[in-house]
């Protein structure tokens, strides 16, 4: 979450409410990838929680693939 908050406090002007933007997409993406991380995490191994943390890894994964 640091992560998140801490790319939102440095690029806080880059990302605004049109999902064509890159930047909106890659903080939006990164942000649902920590929240699926935190909910795995969460979970503590029960459940459906390899889902939680499979889609959190993908919307990282697409998050970082932006800046690329």
């Amino acid at each position: 979450m640091a992560a998140v908050a801490t790319g939102l406090y440095a690029h806080w002007d880059d990302v605004d409410a049109n999902w064509r933007n890159p930047d909106t997409q890659h903080a939006v993406l990164g942000a649902l990838g920590a929240l699926g991380i935190l909910a795995a995490v969460a979970k503590g191994g029960k459940g459906d929680h390899a889902a939680y943390g499979g889609v959190g890894a993908v919307s990282m994964a697409v998050a970082i693939k932006l800046t690329w």
